[in-house]
């Protein structure tokens, strides 16, 4: 029932000890009513239990605010359902500690908004994992 002003007057120790299904109640215009430093106090049990609408409604400035392991958190569905300005919104950080399983859910239309520094961030496994469709996706 809180509102985005209400949330956004939480404090980020009080954030980080809400219970996940509390954070998966949220509605998705209180979600993008949290600030960054509140984002960035979510934990991972957290990020793992925001759904994918949830995901979907995060701007780019809370995509960027979220820490490595947050971004793994992140579930495939929420990963899928990210915009191509969401997802140019991830730091090198970020995209280095996704899973093979995140990068194989990347669509292409996302990999190809990435940015050569972003692309470089990739890791081995991460580029074993991807498919045709995307590692082609890398050239354009």
């Amino acid at each position: 029932a809180l509102g985005s002003a209400q949330l956004a007057a939480i404090s980020t120790t009080t954030i980080a000890a809400m219970e996940t299904a509390d954070i998966a109640a949220l509605t998705t215009s209180t979600i993008k009513g949290l600030t960054a430093a509140q984002i960035s106090a979510l934990t991972s049990a957290q990020t793992a239990a925001l759904t994918t609408a949830q995901v979907s409604s995060l701007s780019t400035t809370q995509i960027a605010s979220l820490g490595t392991l947050q971004a793994a958190a992140i579930t495939t569905a929420g990963i899928v359902a990210l915009s191509t300005a969401q997802m140019a919104g991830w730091g090198t950080a970020q995209l280095a500690a996704l899973t093979t399983a995140q990068v194989a859910a990347l669509e292409t239309a996302d990999i190809v908004a990435l940015n050569a520094t972003q692309v470089g961030a990739f890791t081995t496994t991460q580029i074993a994992a991807m498919s045709t469709a995307q590692i082609s996706a890398l050239f354009l």
